[in-house]
């Protein structure tokens, strides 16, 4: 049974059991609203890292659990901070925030002057007076970091580096209630900041922006149908049904376990764009079945079984646009690609089976009506009725203007093949080579929107604090308290300090032993493990985790200002090159790793990874299409203009100055989806009229004409779509969107304008039809 007779039978299916298809999709419906209320948002270093790599075993499982803190900081302002009143507030308000679970420490300018004032009255209570001879006692650095000025203090609240995102909510909502009603005098206030505080507040924003996004999209969409589309009756139906294909997917997302992360968050409006093709192309074509057919019943039958094949070659080829991200090394590119996949195959089955079935049910409604309102013998009313549906589809100036304009660009893009692919194909190149010229953005913060207070609080917080002070953190495993292990810490920190300009400073237990100790190293186990224990415990657990792990910290300033992703990515490298020639000793391990290194990596994986996935997207389409057609130029026709806008997509990027991202590493095989779906559904229609007997011209203006007005519709809908993404909050979001509209536009272009002379000389080359062949045979007979 061929795959046309296949659909047929579908076909039935849909005509003979609308009412249990409908029923079924209401019921499924249902079953995704509740399953959308699982839906977590991920914001972590497990959206970057794959939890079962080496890397991310290292930081989670060493890094993370033994050394990593994170800290809420409250910055206080007033009129002067140190006066007692607020000194008071605030040590009050400090043994609040201690009392909170998973809190470990908190460290204020009070804590400081209570030690100072015990040292000097021994009484350890908040000062009364003048504080100034007791800020003398504080250590300049110290007091630095604490009281930046007379009008500012900053609280260090120490957490668990390894809570979940749900434990960090549930800790900064009690520290704020905490704050909320401490007794605070009138002129002083409180900002509770830091990384946690941050990344819970831009999950919010996430939430809602996701939200306003998918109902910008869905309103521009409105605009456009009501302008491109509406020679169908129903013609908003098409977006009904997308949406959905949304839903079911939010259900399948949260029954699934896929996170909402800043990647995932913008399949959504993209998804609309994918999956309202698929509603147009079954819309438009029952609609001409249903104008030409006599029984309604055909008008199903072939509705489905001619558009259902060629839609779902269309959709096998996003898939696999999609299938290409599933092999990055970051996971949230992979749950991207996961959410595409899910969401244009629901998508496709709404479409084919609720949308063709309310259009049919509401087709038989629309036709009793006006029976009735024809009063004429029925034979003579459906006759008039199939007349009235064949004159809308042309009664639209916009219609008949739009099918004079693609017949004339298809037909002079055909008829000149070499200037136009040569031209094509060239700026093709030009955009490959310089799209390895694109500048990668390594800031996440860049990635969020700058005006965001949560951001803004995080940067009034380093500023006060004298700059980011990123690291690259080295764990050492073995026995770390042996002299011979603590002399190489110290050497290697040392060595790395003095060879690398880029590292400011190296801290380890070796370097607090060794100050403590009048700056000589113990010389005995003992020794040190006594050093050790003399050490605040918060002090000595950020370097010592028992007596087999330890940690030295590379301060290399602000990693993305001052470095940027390749001298960060040459520095590891260097720090690693340096522990193979200067290696740790026997029975002794040393792994780098951290937030830096750890991004480092990711990000690398990003950018150096997104033109293999390309390659293996279009080898993949290549293959399948093979497979399918088992016809070389069938496979490769769709294939070339996927090629090219891929090309001009990277030249696009290196001309406006748009950095890659996360997001816009994923052009390649969203490309390959949407590029590939319109060009085989205009190859499935060229070979369908070339099978009724249509010379190869004569098929290509049959095509424009009866699925080319469908496929711009469609592509202006998309572009649409797309463009919601714009108006995102996000930079992250906000230039993907720019690049995918004009994406869009370059695969209409090459739609219409690359894919008509390709197919016609090629078809006319395999045929014998082909000028140069023409002339070839011509010679040999004479």
């Amino acid at each position: 049974m061929s795959i046309r007779a296949l659909y047929e039978k579908l076909g039935i299916v849909v005509e003979e059991h609308g009412n249990l298809i409908l029923l079924l999709a209401v019921g499924a419906l249902l079953i995704a609203l509740l399953g959308a209320q699982s839906i977590h948002f991920a914001t972590g270093t497990d959206t970057f890292v794959d939890e079962n790599s080496r890397i991310y075993q290292d930081y989670d499982h060493l890094f993370l659990e033994k050394f990593h803190t994170e800290n809420i900081v409250l910055i206080v302002s007033s009129d002067d901070v140190t006066q007692p009143e607020v000194l008071k507030a605030l040590d009050a308000l400090e043994r609040d925030v201690r009392e909170i679970r998973n809190v470990r420490s908190v460290t204020g300018v009070v804590d400081y002057l209570k030690n100072a004032n015990a040292l000097l009255t021994g009484r350890h209570s908040v000062p009364e007076g003048d504080v100034n001879e007791l800020l003398s006692f504080i250590p300049d650095e110290v007091l630095n970091a604490i009281l930046p000025s007379e009008q500012t203090a900053l609280i260090l609240v120490e957490i668990p580096g390894d809570l979940t995102d749900d434990e960090n909510e549930e800790l900064v909502t009690d520290i704020k209630h905490t704050i909320r009603f401490a007794h605070l005098p009138p002129s002083t206030t409180i900002t509770l900041t830091g990384d946690p505080a941050f990344h819970i507040d831009l999950s919010a924003q996430m939430s809602r922006s996701t939200g306003e996004l998918l109902v910008l999209a869905a309103l521009l969409m409105v605009v456009v149908l009501s302008i491109v589309f509406r020679y169908v009756r129903w013609y908003l139906l098409s977006l009904l049904m997308v949406l959905i294909g949304v839903v079911y997917t939010f259900g399948a997302m949260g029954i699934t376990g896929v996170p909402m992360t800043m990647a995932s968050m913008s399949i959504f409006p993209i998804l609309i764009g994918l999956g309202i093709d698929y509603a147009i192309q079954f819309h438009n074509r029952i609609e001409e079945e249903l104008a030409r057919q006599e029984n309604h019943k055909e008008a199903i039958y072939h509705t489905v079984g001619n558009v259902g094949p060629a839609v779902l070659i269309a959709l096998t080829i996003t898939i696999l646009g999609f299938a290409a991200l599933l092999t990055s090394d970051v996971p949230m590119i992979r749950d991207f690609g996961i959410l595409g996949i899910m969401g244009v195959v629901l998508c496709y089955l709404t479409s084919m089976f609720v949308g063709v079935t309310v259009i049919y049910k509401l087709d038989a409604r629309w036709v009793k009506r006006r029976m009735r309102q024809l009063r004429e013998p029925p034979e003579q009313a459906r006759r008039l009725i199939r007349e009235e549906l064949q004159k809308r589809a042309k009664a639209s100036k916009w219609s008949t203007k739009l099918e004079r304009a693609l017949t004339r660009v298809t037909m002079e893009t055909a008829s000149r093949p070499l200037a136009v692919l040569s031209i094509a194909l060239l700026l093709g190149c030009m955009g490959v080579y310089y799209d390895e010229h694109v500048e990668v953005q390594t800031d996440v913060q860049k990635y969020v929107p700058q005006d965001l207070k949560s951001l803004l609080d995080l940067k009034k917080m380093q500023s006060l604090m004298g700059g980011r002070q990123d690291e690259l953190n080295l764990i050492v495993k073995g026995d770390v308290l042996d002299p011979t292990t603590l002399r190489w810490m110290y050497e290697f920190g040392e060595h790395e300090v003095q060879s690398q300009p880029n590292i400011h400073a190296a801290e380890s237990i070796a370097t607090l032993l060794a100050s403590q100790n009048g700056g000589t190293l113990p010389s005995t186990k003992s020794e040190a493990e006594r050093l050790a224990d003399a050490l605040p415990e918060n002090v000595r657990n950020s370097y010592l985790s028992g007596e087999l792990y330890a940690v030295i910290n590379f301060n290399i300033g602000d990693a993305y200002k001052e470095l940027g992703l390749p001298k960060l990515k040459t520095l590891s490298a260097q720090i690693e090159k340096d522990m193979a020639w200067m290696p740790p000793p026997p029975d002794v391990e040393a792994t780098l790793t951290g937030n830096m290194y750890v991004f480092t990596v990711v990000l690398d994986a990003l950018t150096s990874g997104r033109m293999e996935m390309t390659i293996l997207g279009l080898v993949m389409i290549f293959l399948a299409l093979l497979l399918i057609y088992r016809d070389w130029m069938k496979a490769l026709v769709p294939v070339v203009p996927m090629i090219v806008v891929t090309g001009w997509s990277g030249g696009l990027m290196y001309i406006a100055g748009i950095p890659y991202t996360p997001l816009t590493g994923t052009m390649g095989a969203l490309i390959l989806g949407i590029g590939g779906e319109y060009t085989v559904l205009m190859m499935e229609r060229y070979f369908e009229e070339r099978e009724k007997g249509l010379a190869p011209f004569e098929a290509l203006s049959e095509t424009s004409v009866k699925i080319g007005r469908a496929i711009l519709a469609s592509g202006l809908t998309v572009l649409c779509g797309f463009s919601a993404l714009i108006a995102s909050p996000f930079p992250l979001q906000s230039n993907f969107g720019f690049v995918t509209v004009m994406d869009m536009v370059f695969v209409i272009l090459a739609t219409f304008i690359v894919f008509p002379p390709l197919i016609v000389t090629l078809d006319r080359m395999r045929t014998g039809e082909g000028p140069i062949l023409r002339r070839m045979k011509e010679a040999m007979h004479a």
